[in-house]
């Protein structure tokens, strides 16, 4: 008997990814059900399920290889970068225009609900929580390299945590009055730059 051979698992997996990133941008993602990417590419819904679990694990997939691609990029824009303020100012921005402007986490609405749709379980959430994490601090510490200033002796996970009010603010720039906020969200920057960085009195940050 002939025919096409049936594509592997494999294969399967990576073009279900394919699939949902186009759903993911056409459709609301809590609407996304295994069905209907396994019907993109004209196979069966069990077929779905022996790749990943649920929908939650696809979307995992698909958010989590937009962050590792955007962390390479800002790796290397890093890496070229010897002044302290001037690498921490691109690590805030880039991160703040990543969450507005790549369209998988604005078709999420937030980076929150992206991975709370994906991650499922509270254990899950914070093991993923973890990972990223630690996929993010390199960059924090390739920028205290370069410094002498209060961000050198800094715990690197408190900096990140800096990007969660960040981005908080950054929500009322898309939603409510532009001008304002940006305004507001240039001038936090420059404070929290001058605060890591200086070797004046903002020393006494921690």
């Amino acid at each position: 008997m002939s025919g096409k051979k049936r594509p592997t698992d494999a294969t399967l997996r990576e073009g279900f990814v394919e699939a949902g990133r186009s759903l993911v941008l056409d459709s609301d993602p809590e609407a996304i059900d295994g069905a209907d990417v396994a019907a993109e590419l004209g196979v069966d819904e069990d077929r779905f399920y022996r790749c990943f679990d649920s929908t939650g694990e696809l979307l995992l997939e698909i958010y989590s290889r937009e962050v590792e691609s955007f962390t390479e990029q800002l790796r290397a824009e890093l890496s070229e970068i010897g002044d302290d303020s001037e690498a921490i100012r691109l690590f805030f921005e880039r991160y703040l225009a990543f969450f507005a402007e790549n369209p998988y986490m604005d078709a999420a609405r937030s980076i929150d609900d992206a991975f709370g749709l994906a991650l499922e379980t509270p254990e899950r959430a914070r093991a993923f929580e973890r990972t990223l994490l630690e996929q993010q601090l390199p960059l924090i510490e390739q920028v205290q390299q370069h410094s002498d200033g209060p961000i050198a002796e800094m715990d690197p996970a408190i900096v990140f945590g800096f990007l969660r009010p960040l981005r908080s603010l950054h929500s009322d720039v898309q939603t409510s009055d532009r001008a304002y906020f940006e305004a507001v969200l240039d001038a936090l920057v420059d404070v929290l730059v001058r605060g890591l960085t200086s070797n004046g009195p903002a020393e006494q940050v921690h």
